[in-house]
Formats: C-alpha cells, sequence, structure tokens
C-alpha cells in the first residue's frame, strides 16, 4: 500500500450541514439499523470497528438513500439512477415499498447476483456499459429523454443521511469516554463517488479539526491519488472493490478532499483480500471489497496507528454472496496486528 501525506490546511467548519445531519439522523434513525461495534488494542491505541454490514441491505447506502426518498417531491413517480450495486439495491427497495418506478444502470461487470437483487426489487436493469461513468452518463440521458427524475448518488439529502454514520459513531463512543473528542483520533474512510466520505468528514471536521482523515482508494481507481502526485496512472480494470470502482470525482470533491484528508492512499488488490479475510476470521464479519478498504489501512500501516488514542475504521457493506467472498479469500495469506 502507498500513502501520501497531506499538508495541514485550514479547515472551514460547516455548521449549517452538521445541524441539519443531526436532525435527519434523528428523523431516519427508527428507519435504519444502528452500527455494530467491535474494540481491539494495537499498543495503546483502541481501534474500533464501525461495522454496518448488517444494515438493512447490507450496505450504509440505504441511509442517505432512506432521506432521498423520504424528501423526493411528490410529483415524481419514476426515477432513474445509476450505481455499481449498493445505492440501486437501497434506492430500488425503497421505490418499491413507496411505490414508484426506478430504472437502474449499472456497469457491465456488476455481478449477477447483484442485478437479480435489483430486479427482486421491481428495478429495471439496463447494463450495458462499459464502467460507472458510462453508466451514469446514459442513466442521465434516459431520465432527459423520458422525462424523469435523475437521482444522483452523491445529493444533499444522500449526503444528509449517510452522515447518519459518523453521528452514531460519536453518540456510542462518548459514552463510553465523554472526553473521546479532545483525544488524538484518525479516522479511516473508503472513497470511491465521495457520498460516504465527504459528509463524515464534514461531521468530523465540524467537532475537531485536529481530527486526522485518512483515505483509501483501490489502486486500479486510484483518482484522487493520481491527481495529487501524478504518477502511477490507475487502469480502471476489475476490481474486487467494484463499490468504489469510479474513475473521476468533480473538481469540488478533488479540492475538499485535498483540503481536508491528512493521508491519501490506494490498495492493491491483494491488500483489499487480506483486508477482507482478516475482518472475517477475527471478528466473523463478511465484507464486500470496497467495505474492508479502510481496514486494509489499518493493517498496513500499523506504524501510523501509534500516534493516536482512537482508530475509527468503517466496515460499511457486505453485498457479496458467499460462493464469491469465499473464492476470494480462499487462498489469501491472512494478515493481523
Amino acid at each position: 500500500m502507498k500513502t501520501i501525506n497531506l499538508k495541514k490546511k485550514d479547515i472551514i467548519k460547516d455548521l449549517l450541514f452538521f445541524k441539519e445531519s443531526v436532525k435527519v439522523y434523528k428523523k431516519i434513525k427508527n428507519k435504519i439499523n444502528p452500527l455494530k461495534f467491535q474494540y481491539f488494542k494495537f499498543n495503546k491505541t483502541k481501534i474500533i470497528i464501525a461495522d454496518d454490514t448488517s444494515q438493512i441491505l447490507s450496505s450504509y447506502k440505504i441511509r442517505g438513500s432512506t432521506n432521498e426518498i423520504f424528501e423526493l417531491d411528490s410529483k415524481h413517480k419514476d426515477i432513474s439512477l445509476c450505481t455499481t450495486g449498493n445505492f440501486g439495491l437501497a434506492i430500488s427497495y425503497l421505490c418499491q415499498k413507496n411505490k414508484l418506478s426506478c430504472n437502474v444502470f449499472v456497469p457491465n461487470f456488476t455481478s449477477i447476483a447483484k442485478i437479480r437483487k435489483l430486479e427482486k426489487y421491481g428495478a429495471a436493469v439496463f447494463s450495458k456499459n462499459l464502467n460507472y461513468d458510462e453508466a451514469k452518463k446514459n442513466a442521465k440521458l434516459f431520465a432527459k429523454k423520458n422525462k424523469i427524475k435523475f437521482l444522483d448518488t452523491c445529493t444533499k439529502n444522500i449526503y444528509l443521511g449517510n452522515a447518519s454514520y459518523v453521528l452514531n459513531i460519536i453518540e456510542e463512543l462518548k459514552k463510553k469516554d465523554k472526553n473521546f473528542l479532545r483525544k488524538k483520533i484518525l479516522a479511516i474512510f473508503p472513497l470511491g463517488n465521495g457520498s460516504f466520505a465527504l459528509p463524515s468528514i464534514k461531521i468530523l471536521k465540524n467537532l475537531n479539526k485536529d481530527i486526522n482523515i485518512a483515505l483509501v482508494e483501490p489502486s486500479k481507481f486510484s483518482k484522487l491519488f493520481y491527481y495529487h502526485c501524478k504518477k502511477n496512472k490507475p487502469n480502471y480494470s476489475r476490481s474486487v472493490a467494484d463499490g468504489a470502482a469510479v474513475k473521476s470525482l468533480s473538481k469540488k470533491k478533488y479540492k475538499f478532499f485535498i483540503n481536508n484528508a491528512d493521508i491519501i492512499s490506494r490498495a492493491s488488490e491483494m491488500d483489499i483480500k487480506k483486508s477482507m479475510k482478516f475482518l472475517k476470521i477475527k471478528f466473523g464479519i463478511k465484507s464486500e471489497g470496497a467495505g474492508a478498504l479502510a481496514m486494509s489501512f489499518a493493517l498496513l500501516n500499523k506504524k501510523k496507528l501509534n500516534n493516536y488514542n482512537y482508530v475509527i475504521v468503517p466496515v460499511c457493506g457486505s453485498s457479496i454472496d458467499d460462493k464469491k467472498f469465499f473464492q476470494i479469500i480462499k487462498n489469501i495469506k491472512e494478515l493481523t496486528f
């Protein structure tokens, strides 16, 4: 795993976003499952695994999706969207419950299991797209042609709902240590399209601008890493972390992450697989590749962890069938602390 330490920036707190997120968390709290927590120590550092794999549909994306559908204008009865799987599953599930029509565009490498699940929840699936970016383009064109709502995975409502994840973590840890937010903290986040990392960082930096942030991308889609150093251009080939297989970010997001992250890193395919196996063997957590990205950073950067009192490691999804999961980790050498 390669990492880059970024220079310290002046953090601008987003108090309005924080206040709105707290309101949304209270609103959707009873509609989503709470996180499960696993704790262990590495030397004097407390590692907190925030496990969302038992979430509805096995993914954190139900959080933002619940808020998005809740806030959707009643005139919108038909929806078009793009997804690598989990966002589409969450929206199609909620559309079925709310009697809405859902058209989902996915990359052509999306697993048959995910496509079948999308269809199970009544979605019309369009899978002839080379990658996520092409799926997004085609979903927008479909929406425009048919005069229906295009639902982006990075709307404000999505961000506010996804912020419930880190608010749940803070709520839990403050019960155990009322001075938690005054300690030295490292929070590690996977990076795909930013719908998870961006709102989480906004919340944490609002509470304490000195909390350190590490972002982890699959090497094959290490857009932020490459944007910063211009070396080892990602090849965008198929990755075990398909949920983070996004080729680019908007200029606004690039700027946000460079200004707010302290460490950016990229994990090889083997790094991710080892992380998946570690979570299963050590904690009984079956994580998809993208969901295990944060754990890969912790496993491969142990010396960095010694600088902190707390290290937060999200495990944010397990939308992978058992057969594929065990094939991936079958002959992988186990890592440990």
